[in-house]
């Protein structure tokens, strides 16, 4: 049985440090999915999902609380930090930060994901 990231995060939560988990591809289109796709009904709504997401590539952390704030971070001028350019995305619940770097080929995989998502609530 595959472990799920929330998983693999109890034991590291219970330890009580704030955790920073790197996923991939899969499991960032997974996550975003989880946490924005499925609550927005509207094409209006994917697009100010799609908007957050890309905003969120242009500062250090993204990050999306369970109340549905978005909190943004700016990235460091210095060390060359503004070119890691990670989207982070805070559960609440699990007081834990998913972490995506290497963002390339995911704006296809979005908006595919959004263009069956919306072809499905037409049906």
């Amino acid at each position: 049985m595959k472990q799920t990231i929330e998983d693999k995060l109890v034991s590291k939560v219970s330890k009580g440090k704030l955790n920073t988990i790197h996923v991939s591809r899969e499991e960032m289109a997974d996550l975003v999915d989880q946490h924005f796709i499925q609550n927005a009904e509207t094409e209006e709504e994917y697009k100010q999902i799609w908007k957050v997401i890309k905003r969120g590539i242009l500062f250090d952390k993204m990050i999306y609380t369970k109340d549905g704030n978005y909190q943004m971070r700016s990235c460091s001028s210095q060390g060359g930090h503004s070119l890691r350019r990670n989207i982070w995305i805070y559960d609440k619940t699990a007081d834990t930060f998913y972490q995506y770097d290497y963002w390339t080929g995911f704006y296809g995989k979005f908006k595919k994901m959004v263009r069956s998502k919306l072809q499905e609530k037409q049906k």
